[in-house]
């Protein structure tokens, strides 16, 4: 497969593997949009979430536990102290 090169420019303004704070990758993303259509973008969040540990502490079924925490994150309801209070944990 040839590659562009827009692709190939695109290519030396990312660093493969490194971890992009937010701001910095949304910054990113806007400098690099040049094509004519709206652009889209996937992420992907780790809660850090034991939905073991929870389900065991609720004493709820593991999957009701993974739906409740997939249906927070997507309402935008999910913070990292109600992950710590959730978990009991004291980091």
């Amino acid at each position: 497969m040839k590659i562009s090169k827009r692709y190939k420019q695109l290519q030396t303004t990312v660093v493969p593997g490194k971890a992009y704070a937010l701001d910095e990758a949304l910054k990113l993303i806007q400098s690099n949009a040049k094509t004519k259509f709206v652009e889209s973008v996937d992420v992907a969040v780790r809660l850090g979430a034991d939905v073991r540990q929870l389900a065991e502490h609720t004493g709820t079924a593991t999957r009701y536990v993974d739906e409740w925490l997939r249906g927070q994150a997507a309402g935008g309801y999910w913070t990292h102290a109600l992950n710590m209070a959730m978990c009991g944990s004291e980091r």
